[in-house]
């Protein structure tokens, strides 16, 4: 059976939100997206415009360390994964980012928002929908950096690269704000 790859990026971001998350969930990572093609080009992820596609490794971010997880994943698990975002992508559903989701997981409540996510519930339900992993809590409970923790320990990862600095920009060319 051949082998796909699934690319976990994140990323540590300064502004307001990123700065009291990093300090309250352990200085690490403040932003996360998953990357579903074999070159890691096209991220996707929820940030205050919602849901996004990113191009993090375009240009050089001023400020903002970084970490990539590269999984080794089955076709099925690819497909799956591949399947939700083009379907995601193609619906006419406004998605929205879900400030009050980050709030109920700071606060450990579990949650489901209706076309909303925060970007770690986003990428930790993807995880497990397309059965890459089984998370020990429920996806809208976990921020970045219990994110990393958890794929740290995935018998898949494969590769971890780390970045002193990185500019996160959209599918228009512009700098994209925090999740």
């Amino acid at each position: 059976m051949q082998t796909r790859t699934v690319s976990i990026f994140m990323t540590r971001y300064h502004d307001i939100l990123s700065n009291f998350l990093y300090h309250i969930s352990g200085r690490g990572y403040t932003h996360v997206a998953i990357a579903f093609d074999d070159d890691s080009q096209n991220f996707y992820c929820f940030n205050y415009k919602g849901f996004r596609r990113e191009h993090p490794f375009r240009r050089k971010r001023r400020y903002g360390k970084s970490i990539c997880y590269k999984l080794d994943v089955n076709e099925e698990q690819h497909a799956a994964l591949q399947g939700i975002i083009e379907q995601m992508e193609a619906s006419n559903i406004e998605w929205k980012y879900c400030m009050l989701g980050v709030i109920l997981c700071l606060l450990g409540i579990r949650h489901k928002m209706k076309n909303a996510y925060f970007c770690s519930q986003f990428v930790a339900e993807l995880l497990q929908r397309s059965e890459i992993m089984k998370w020990r809590k429920h996806p809208s409970l976990y921020l970045p950096n219990q994110l990393c923790r958890e794929i740290r320990a995935h018998s898949g990862l494969r590769e971890t690269i780390e970045f002193e600095s990185i500019e996160v920009i959209d599918e228009n060319g512009e700098k994209i704000e925090i999740c």
